[in-house]
């Protein structure tokens, strides 16, 4: 989203201060392999994953300003996102917002 913003002058290099990854996947049919790029111009990087699923799964990111591996939580891909880490990632936006 941060590309397609920035691409289309709807965004500056200032305005992504924060993205999040939850347990990212790149869109690579058939095989979703874990997403290891940062999102372009991002001041701010959260990133939650877990690697308890064979496929689809995330993983380490490197020049992560926030990380963690939930795979000891027993998380999968399909409930990586439940309300806890929602709640988890919306608290750090809160910290950071300026």
């Amino acid at each position: 989203m941060a590309k397609y913003l920035l691409d289309n002058g709807l965004a500056t290099e200032n305005t992504v201060v924060y993205t999040a990854y939850t347990d990212a996947v790149k869109n690579t049919f058939p095989w979703f392999t874990p997403e290891t790029r940062r999102p372009p111009y991002s001041n701010y990087l959260t990133n939650r994953y877990q690697t308890n699923t064979f496929i689809p799964h995330g993983t380490s990111i490197s020049d992560t300003e926030d990380e963690s591996d939930l795979t000891n939580l027993g998380l999968t891909h399909r409930t990586i996102d439940d309300d806890n880490v929602k709640d988890n990632i919306t608290s750090h936006i809160l910290l950071y917002s300026p």
